[in-house]
């Protein structure tokens, strides 16, 4: 329970800046920093289910081949260079056109997944 306690203190300081947050926690008989916690997994619950396939699109589809991308740099070869280079060429029109005709683009049942399964084709071995 103490190491609970020492996790929630940093979030407590920031729960009795507010008084709303402080006087509930009061009358509930909590910490205040249990509430701040309960309030930021609530959020972020609502924001996986709202953009959810938006974050896993953009984390598999940036996070992968930017790694991918440094560790060809590093290499003495420039074909992987090329390779990747062409990856993220492709993924900026992509965006661009996303941007621009999305209204469209969402109209299409699953067009996220369909998005993901392009751009895992393109960077796929």
């Amino acid at each position: 329970m103490d190491i609970l306690n020492a996790k929630l203190k940093p979030l407590s300081a920031i729960g009795d800046k507010v008084p709303q947050i402080k006087d509930f926690a009061r009358n509930a008989g909590l910490e205040s920093g249990v509430i701040v916690a309960a309030a930021g997994l609530v959020l972020s619950i609502i924001t996986l289910f709202v953009f959810g396939a938006t974050i896993l699109t953009l984390a598999i589809t940036v996070l992968y081949p930017a790694a991918k991308s440094i560790q060809a740099l590093e290499t003495e070869h420039t074909e992987d260079d090329k390779e990747w280079l062409t990856y993220w060429i492709i993924f900026g029109i992509f965006t661009l056109l996303d941007d621009f005709a999305g209204f469209i683009l969402n109209m299409i049942p699953y067009f996220f997944w369909l998005r993901l399964a392009f751009f895992v084709y393109l960077f796929a071995p």
